[in-house]
């Protein structure tokens, strides 16, 4: 089944394509939403969109833990509902990585073991996706890192 292969996957861990998030905005310490989390997701969304593809896990640890989102979602959390925390991530991502990068993006809801996470499926882009129209990231290999100066130019080519 579909929540079987999910499963499977997260047992194998984190990779070229696929990275682990416990949350999206909530810093589960402090529970306050903190930007730079936010970011965080942000800029993987954006290695996998400059990238190969790859799929953003929300509520699992880095260790495979299936930790879900119920801790962002809920009466007296930072999102309602389910709905609305679809809705603030997609609008989040539109207006950081721009509107045509959602034609690439998939959010996927799913229980898995009973507990909810959310998979942001990501296709490869055909343009280059820039953070805030400056910054441009790139998944390499199980991690995200900023590409600058010759690799920068290097990499914008293969879009033109």
């Amino acid at each position: 089944s579909e929540v079987e292969i999910v499963f499977n996957d997260i047992k194998k861990g984190e990779s070229l394509t696929r990275e682990f998030k416990q949350t999206f905005a909530l810093e589960i310490k402090s529970k306050k939403r903190e930007d730079y989390i936010v970011f965080e997701c942000i800029k993987t969304i954006a290695g996998f969109l400059n990238g190969r593809g790859g799929s953003l896990y929300i509520g699992v640890a880095d260790n495979s833990d299936i930790t879900g989102i119920d801790v962002e979602i809920g009466r007296k959390k930072l999102f309602k509902s389910l709905d609305n925390y679809l809705l603030r991530l997609k609008d989040i991502i539109k207006n950081r990585l721009g509107v045509a990068s959602l034609n690439n993006i998939e959010f996927m809801p799913i229980k898995v073991k009973g507990t909810q996470i959310l998979i942001i499926n990501c296709r490869e882009s055909e343009h280059q996706i820039y953070i805030d129209e400056k910054d441009t990231y790139l998944r390499v290999g199980p991690s995200t890192e900023k590409i600058e100066g010759p690799e920068l130019v290097k990499f914008s080519k293969k879009f033109s």
